[in-house]
């Protein structure tokens, strides 16, 4: 069940300029590069806010200080990115911990978007390391990656809800309501909500990350996860 597991990004059309080639740049409405700053590359000045001490360490390439680091206690980044009706994010992340402890902590929030209406987080309940991804109208949905390893994740939200995994579709799930956005921000590190249930924070690195207002085709998302670099 586990994705081919790639750790190579392509300077092609991965450049942290913001000038990508091929249609890469067509919705997009944020790119943050992590590259020693947390500026949002796309020209939509929708740059994130810092919470705690994160640290910029090294990225899904082997280049430092093109990542960031986030401590699992309190470090986590918010931007606002305005009430998409299709939404889809790519990103590069690299976790730590199976969390296995004490309840709730057995889960850590990668994203979470407009009040939990889209988001995805680390399960380690089982002792596997799972992507959980779903919203508040749809099935959560999971697939496998591995720890202290740079994964390359695809979540779309459009009429389905869909994750990839370094390039391959892991999972889908229909939708059976229209999602309405209460909010426009978008959590990096933690969840939205201040509930101890629910505050679960990340324990890794997160690089690369993109978000567009439309769903991208399988060839840009190998783009996006090196598949074409290989």
């Amino acid at each position: 069940m586990v994705a081919l597991f790639l750790i190579r990004c392509s300077d092609e059309g991965l450049n942290n300029s913001g000038d990508n080639t091929g249609t890469l740049n067509d919705g997009l409405v944020a790119y943050f590069p992590l590259d020693s700053n947390y500026t949002d590359a796309s020209g939509n000045d929708n740059s994130l806010q810092v919470y705690g001490n994160p640290e910029f360490a090294e990225g899904c390439c082997n280049e430092s200080s093109t990542a960031v680091l986030l401590d699992g206690e309190e470090d986590y980044l918010v931007g606002s990115i305005g009430k998409l009706d299709t939404f889809s994010i790519s990103m590069w992340l690299l976790t730590y911990k199976n969390y296995v402890g004490e309840w709730p902590r057995w889960r850590s929030t990668c994203f979470d978007y407009s009040n939990k209406q889209v988001y995805g987080y680390i399960d380690g309940s089982t002792g596997a390391t799972e992507l959980h991804c779903g919203t508040e109208s749809a099935s959560v949905t999971e697939a496998y990656i591995p720890n202290n390893i740079w994964s390359h994740i695809y979540v779309a939200v459009g009429d389905s809800l869909k994750i990839y995994i370094d390039g391959e579709l892991e999972k889908t799930e229909p939708l059976q309501d229209t999602i309405v956005y209460s909010s426009d921000s978008i959590f990096f590190g933690r969840a939205s909500s201040d509930d101890e249930i629910d505050l679960t924070y990340f324990d890794g690195k997160l690089d690369e990350i993109r978000i567009y207002n439309r769903i991208l085709n399988q060839e840009e998302i190998e783009e996006l996860s090196g598949i074409n670099s290989k």
